[in-house]
């Protein structure tokens, strides 16, 4: 029989990332991405952060999801609600953006789809100190116990591993250069909403033409905001100019590699004057030091890349 390893609950926003990124350093994973009660615009960009941040995290690691599953219920609940004389008055589903835990009910029962007590050793949700939810993981731990009576072979535990980190510690420890690929907002705005509207949709989401950036007003939002205010409060640093730093040290090291390669065979150690020189010391120094540091999400405004990826 193989070894059991964790399923983690993913994302592609900061708390599921940087779960992710632990529980990779501890060894192989697999990973779970549900569609129930989130936006739907929002899905999109949550599958297209998911699979940078996987790619990055397995590279920085060295070691790799296994398996993604994703599990989709769709529009699982359809609520009317009728007169007496059969007039309806309202209607809803459990797409419900105002709804701040409705993840909750429905959750537990989607994660037996994706549970396998063969494969997996617990499930693990990134839960951290402050969210509105945190209070109730109790109850979804005993909503997971119970639901598991449909389990797949047997139960697994369910865990919340960030359960007693914070936000404002979890920005200080992702790495810069991952930043501007995280998605973190709940209610995506459309870029170019009458140009959508007077485009087939489906020939728009064939030519990847649609765009979306954050709100800036969810719940999410918000959180970050705060959190993002608190590390710079902290830091006496601008994330952003840390993040823009970051990828741009990261750039020219890429550039000198490849001059180095492609120029001065005989210094093929890396160790030329160019290197070398207080560019290169500045370069690493900041390298390290943006090891244990974080940012906030990439807010170009160019048409290339507008909004949050």
């Amino acid at each position: 029989m193989s070894e059991l390893k964790p399923l983690l609950v993913f994302s592609g926003g900061m708390d599921s990332s940087y779960m992710l990124w632990k529980e990779l350093e501890k060894g192989d994973v697999y990973t779970c991405y549900i569609k129930a009660t989130q936006c739907q615009d929002k899905i999109p960009m949550e599958l297209a952060a998911r699979k940078k941040i996987i790619d990055f995290f397995e590279k920085k690691t060295g070691n790799k999801v296994i398996t993604d599953t994703i599990v989709d219920l769709g529009n699982m609940f359809q609520a009317t609600e009728r007169s007496r004389w059969g007039s309806v008055r309202a209607q809803w589903n459990n797409n419900i953006p105002d709804h701040q835990f409705s993840q909750a009910l429905v959750w537990p029962f989607a994660l037996q789809f994706a549970t396998d007590g063969r494969k997996h050793s617990k499930v693990c949700l990134g839960y951290v100190m402050g969210d509105q939810f945190a209070m109730h993981l109790g109850d979804m731990r005993m909503a997971w116990i119970h639901t598991s009576n449909y389990a797949r072979n047997h139960q697994v535990p369910m865990e919340f591993p960030l359960m007693y980190d914070t936000k404002d510690r979890i920005l200080n420890e992702l790495p810069f250069e991952i930043i501007p690929d995280l998605w973190i907002c709940e209610l995506p705005k459309a870029v170019g909403e009458e140009v959508r509207e007077a485009t087939n949709p489906l020939e728009m989401e064939r030519t990847g033409e649609e765009k979306f950036v954050a709100c800036e007003k969810c719940p999410a939002c918000e959180t970050w905001a705060k959190t993002v205010f608190i590390w710079e409060r902290r830091k006496k640093l601008n994330l952003q100019e840390c993040i823009a730093k970051r990828l741009a040290t990261l750039a020219n090291e890429s550039r000198e590699v490849t001059d180095v390669e492609g120029t001065n065979p005989h210094e093929a150690d890396g160790c030329s004057t160019q290197q070398s020189g207080e560019r290169g010391i500045e370069a690493k120094l900041f390298l390290s030091h943006g090891s244990v540091r974080a940012g906030i999400r990439d807010q170009r405004k160019d048409s290339e890349s507008e909004g949050v990826l």
